[in-house]
C-alpha cells in the first residue's frame, strides 16, 4: 500500500495534488482518501476538485474548533457522488483506510491538522 500525505488545504492546493496524483492513482487498485478540512475553506469546491478520483472518502475529526462539521463534509461528498465513511478519529481512519486499500494507494489531504496527526500515527506504527 501506497501512503501520499499532503496538506492542500484550499482550492489551489486541491488542484495541484490532483495534477500531482494522475500518474499516481490505478483505475485497477483501491484509491481512498482521508480528508477533512478547517470551516473557513470551500470544501464543496474541493470535494469537486478531489472526491471523484477516489473510490471512497473517509473523513476523520480533528481537534480543532475551527473543524469543519463532518456534516457539512458529507453534504459536499453527496454532491459528488462519492462512497463516504465517517470515522471516529485519525486513528480509526487510517486503519479502515488500511483494511481497504491492501495493494492501493491512501491520501490524507485537507488539512494541516489531519496530516500532521496523520503522520504521527503512521511513523509511530511504522507504516512509512
Amino acid at each position: 500500500m501506497q501512503w501520499i500525505l499532503d496538506v492542500a488545504h484550499n482550492p489551489a492546493g486541491a488542484w495541484a495534488l490532483r495534477s500531482g496524483l494522475s500518474g499516481l492513482l490505478s483505475e485497477n487498485r483501491p484509491r481512498l482518501l482521508i480528508f477533512t478540512c478547517l470551516r473557513d475553506k470551500p470544501v464543496a469546491e474541493m470535494a469537486q476538485i478531489l472526491f471523484p478520483l477516489f473510490d471512497q472518502v473517509i473523513f476523520a475529526p480533528i481537534h480543532s474548533a475551527r473543524a469543519t462539521p463532518i456534516e457539512e463534509i458529507e453534504a459536499a461528498a453527496r454532491a459528488t457522488g462519492t462512497s463516504t465513511l465517517s470515522a471516529g478519529s485519525v486513528r480509526q481512519a487510517l486503519q479502515w483506510a488500511r483494511e481497504r486499500g491492501h495493494g492501493g494507494t491512501v491520501v490524507v489531504s485537507g488539512s494541516v491538522y489531519l496530516v500532521g496527526e496523520a503522520r504521527s500515527l503512521l511513523l509511530a506504527g511504522g507504516l512509512i
